[in-house]
């Protein structure tokens, strides 16, 4: 048997970048927080967000972790 000869000339793909999520700060948000609250502190009520803070006044920016679900980066690329 012999197979008949199919070829594809092109394809196409089309896509788009899609964000499933978006986030934002509220002003009913800031007003449950103390006017000494870092931004960080307010961002991490939003969802998906975790901050971990060095100190308990969020002022050692070195040891401050802010992890973001769907993001990830690896040891090898820290500081």
């Amino acid at each position: 048997m012999k197979a008949k000869d199919t070829s594809i000339e092109k394809i196409q793909v089309i896509g788009k970048s899609v964000s499933y999520t978006n986030n934002e700060t509220t002003e009913s948000m800031q007003k449950q927080q103390s006017n000494m609250t870092s931004v960080l502190a307010l961002i991490d009520n939003l969802p998906g967000i975790l901050i971990n803070e060095g100190d308990t006044f969020g002022s050692d920016d070195w040891s401050t972790t802010i992890s973001i679900r769907g993001f990830q980066i690896s040891k090898k690329l820290l500081q």
